[in-house]
């Protein structure tokens, strides 16, 4: 039997706006609560106190990319 902990908190992080938007769409509608960022800085000030249980980010991008951040 499966334990029921309920969905997680996820971050989106991409600079392609269509890309960001489908995937942030879908993962609402299966549950998960989805926070989206557009830069590699922006994913960084969504991390306060309460931090996603996943972060699913784009290895390219302008500026602060998946590799550094």
């Amino acid at each position: 039997m499966l334990a029921d902990w309920g969905y997680g908190r996820l971050l989106l992080v991409d600079d392609a706006p269509p890309h960001l938007e489908a995937l942030a769409e879908r993962l609402t509608d299966d549950g998960f609560e989805v926070a989206r960022a557009r830069s590699g800085a922006e994913a960084l000030e969504c991390l306060g106190p309460a931090w996603p249980d996943l972060v699913i980010l784009a290895l390219m991008m302008p500026g602060r990319d998946g590799h550094t951040l």
